[in-house]
């Protein structure tokens, strides 16, 4: 289910994007891979997660650890796992040389989360998305906040406290139109300063960021990834790649 003004949808986006930027900041599976896309990332290009070798390189599912503690059989079906090397979804043609995916590709196709969907969070980094797209992504971003700082906080929040007024007044003009995130841009500004002060209130008792571990936000992200180890056609069935999947889990939460 959604959350506040947030879609299950959008939900499901935002924690991909969060996987995203988690295994590009970590390495591994953010690495680009040469002949994936036809060479390697072009240059200013914002390489993907899901271009890259998964956990284990894109190699043959081996024995999962996993499934063996838990007493499960391995499943080994899984034709759908496999992909050819080109970005286009039309028929496969005859000559096109076909290759396991990744665990990364995996993690983006059980989220189900296009390739157009990944190549616009791409050109987004790059702000090369302009127009109605990026407006709709700008405000999702800020139902993001406004349900992890706001709805449903870590901790208790007062709702005539400055910065939420503040918050408030800069999340209305962001439904109108996206707001200008340059440096000069007094609108960020405010943005930044309320969210910094939401997002660091003191009172947890450590120096830590709350934006998003607040209940049941944080659970509903979660779970976002954690269904990804589940087989869609058989819902009570885990994947072979269970283990790299949940090593991908590890490294974005």
């Amino acid at each position: 289910g959604g959350i506040g003004a947030l879609g299950s949808v959008e939900l499901r986006e935002t924690a991909y994007e969060i996987f995203f930027m988690s295994c590009r900041s970590s390495g591994g599976a953010a690495a680009s891979s040469p002949g994936t896309r036809g060479g390697g990332a072009s240059e200013g290009e914002v390489s993907s997660p899901v271009a890259g070798a998964g956990a284990r390189g894109g190699s043959a599912v081996m024995s999962s650890k996993v499934k063996k503690a838990l007493g499960l059989k391995p499943r080994r079906s899984a034709p759908t796992m496999v992909r050819t090397s080109s970005q286009n979804s039309g028929p496969v043609s005859p000559g096109r040389t076909r290759r396991p995916m990744t665990s990364a590709e995996i993690m983006r196709q059980q989220m189900r989360v296009t390739e157009q969907s990944d190549a616009r969070l791409r050109r987004t980094l790059m702000r090369a998305v302009v127009g109605q797209e990026y407006h709709q992504w700008q405000f999702r971003q800020i139902k993001l906040l406004e349900a992890g700082l706001l709805l449903h906080p870590s901790l208790p929040l007062d709702r005539l406290h400055a910065a939420v007024l503040r918050f408030r007044e800069v999340m209305r003009a962001t439904e109108i139109r996206a707001i200008d995130t340059g440096k000069g841009s007094d609108a960020m500004r405010v943005l930044t300063n309320a969210v910094h002060a939401l997002a660091w209130r003191p009172g947890s008792g450590s120096d830590a960021c709350h934006w998003a571990d607040g209940y049941p936000l944080n659970v509903l992200l979660y779970v976002s990834l954690l269904q990804t180890v589940f087989d869609h056609r058989e819902p009570t069935v885990v994947l072979d790649e269970v283990d790299e999947l949940l090593e991908l889990i590890k490294k974005t939460w």
